[in-house]
């Protein structure tokens, strides 16, 4: 994502120090954010409940890596 601005990121990288030279790609991860899910299924003690979304991505989406912890988006007792 932060390609697509890859000339201000150069720019404002060689305004502090000038041996930057390029900028690259480490990952092409997006944080995808799934709302509107059924939450009798997901809402478990501590993070089964999560343990469980994370596997179910895993399976259905075999080319997906998950690189960090599957988390809520707000705190969960809010959501309930």
């Amino acid at each position: 994502m932060g390609l697509l601005y890859r000339d201000i990121i150069i720019k404002g990288a060689r305004s502090v120090d000038k041996d930057i030279i390029d900028v690259e790609e480490k990952q092409s991860w997006e944080r995808p954010k799934i709302h509107i899910i059924p939450l009798a299924r997901y809402m478990g003690k501590g993070t089964e409940g999560l343990q469980m979304m994370s596997e179910e991505i895993k399976v259905q989406n075999q080319a997906v890596t998950i690189p960090a912890q599957v988390r809520w988006l707000s705190n969960p007792l809010t959501i309930k």
